[in-house]
């Protein structure tokens, strides 16, 4: 498991975006599901990262080469059966405030973790 945001663990920052205007500006970054934004990262090689609501939307991150695919818990167990299933290259990961929540994250089989505070402006 991957773990993102540790205090003991280097990383590089994850930037939350909006807007299609910050694409171009930024790398590694984050955004909720919006074709329009994945359109540009494709197009721009960027780095990125997608909160998604569902399969449909998970799948069609992974097949535009999103490196982390951000899932509600109450979901993930699905989604990670799914990527390990099809042999996603995105990983399946989930939001967490604190270290206590990594063990839960365990019992998923979740491929990363990210804390919410490795990400700015989110």
């Amino acid at each position: 498991m991957q773990i993102i945001g540790h205090k003991l663990i280097k990383f590089i920052p994850l930037i939350f975006i909006n807007s299609k205007n910050d694409i171009k500006s930024n790398d590694n970054i984050i955004f909720e599901y919006d074709e329009e934004f994945l359109e540009i990262c494709s197009n721009f090689n960027k780095n990125f990262s997608v909160i998604v609501k569902n399969i449909k939307e998970l799948l069609i991150c992974s097949n535009l080469g999103a490196n982390y695919i951000v899932v509600d818990k109450k979901f993930a167990k699905k989604a990670q059966e799914v990527a390990n299933y099809y042999v996603l290259d995105s990983k399946i990961a989930i939001f967490i405030d604190n270290e206590d929540e990594i063990e839960e994250a365990i019992e998923l089989k979740i491929d990363a973790v990210i804390y919410k505070s490795a990400c700015k402006n989110f």
